[in-house]
């Protein structure tokens, strides 16, 4: 009997019945359930927060809208985050793509622009109102009013003068200038791009030259030309530069160096002959004239015999 209990003692088993479990404190359900409240309270708040139009995912969910809704529903979407969000750097990106489609699907200019002014007039970092600005010009060049572009495209580059897209803007400004007849504006926009940008230097003092050269003025032209030939530039304005200094001296009558800048521009001999041929006879023409003797006024020759009276003091 002995030997049975201490071997039922050696396995594990005891002649003493075991002690019950205590009963669950009434005050730990009270914290479980105060737990599983919290925890359902948060999930909550935490899905209705990214609902929100300030919520970090907003932006995104404006995009969905778009490819789900259409452009007049993401525009809301992003009217909505712009006025409630009160984080700067979301508020110009959302009112940066409504005016995107305001201007391109929605086809109202005036729309896009009150949203586009709304970043201008802001605290936004320049780069991010020289970018509106730019946008603005973009909606006035396809509404084709060249002076508004022209007059945005200078305020784009004026509030951004080094940043990466300063010279396109400024070079932009010059060209629309040009095209509505302001000579006077865009000389003095090209000759900026001339001093602010050396590498667009060359497209600038031909420019000039083309102005100046449209106006009559051929000597000035000239000047301008050989000024550009001094830059660093591409083959096509090497070439440009020779072909209007040809064209200079062609005006100002001297044929033969007209031929030398044609032949340095680089051409093929036959896309040239026609009109070197034309230059080779002005250059012999004038040639002629200046070697020729003057010609004798008659009319105001003495008789034969008479000495010419002298001008009376």
């Amino acid at each position: 009997m002995r030997s049975s209990l201490r071997a039922l003692r050696l396995a594990g088993v005891t002649d003493r019945p075991e002690a019950p479990a205590p009963a669950p404190s009434p005050v730990d359900g009270w914290r479980v359930g105060e737990i599983l409240l919290a925890g359902t309270l948060a999930s909550a708040l935490i899905g209705a927060a990214w609902l929100l139009p300030h919520s970090p995912v907003a932006l995104w969910r404006a995009d969905a809208v778009l490819a789900l809704q259409g452009p007049l529903a993401a525009t809301l979407a992003y009217d909505d985050i712009a006025r409630n969000t009160p984080f700067p750097g979301m508020r110009e990106i959302a009112l940066h793509r409504s005016a995107s489609l305001w201007a391109a699907d929605l086809n109202d200019p005036l729309q896009a622009r009150r949203r586009l002014e709304r970043i201008i007039d802001s605290s936004a970092p320049v780069a991010r109102r020289a970018d509106a600005m730019d946008r603005l010009a973009e909606i006035a060049l396809s509404a084709g009013d060249l002076e508004e572009a022209a007059r945005a495209s200078y305020e784009a580059w004026r509030l951004d003068p080094k940043g990466p897209r300063a010279a396109d803007r400024l070079i932009r400004a010059a060209r629309l200038r040009q095209e509505t007849g302001n000579t006077t504006g865009a000389q003095g926009l090209w000759e900026r791009v001339a001093r602010s940008f050396p590498a667009h230097a060359a497209e600038a003092w031909i420019s000039q030259a083309e102005l100046v050269l449209a106006e009559g003025r051929p000597k000035s032209a000239l000047l301008l030309y050989q000024q550009a030939l001094t830059e660093e530039a591409p083959a096509p304005l090497v070439e440009a530069a020779h072909l209007g200094a040809a064209s200079c001296l062609e005006r100002i009558g001297d044929a033969d160096q007209a031929i030398i800048e044609l032949r340095m521009a680089g051409l093929p001999e036959k896309a040239l002959a026609d009109r070197i041929t034309s230059l080779e006879k002005q250059a012999r023409s004038e040639r002629f004239a200046k070697d020729a003797p003057k010609p004798v006024d008659v009319k105001n020759r003495p008789p034969p015999g008479r000495r010419p009276t002298p001008p009376r003091r």
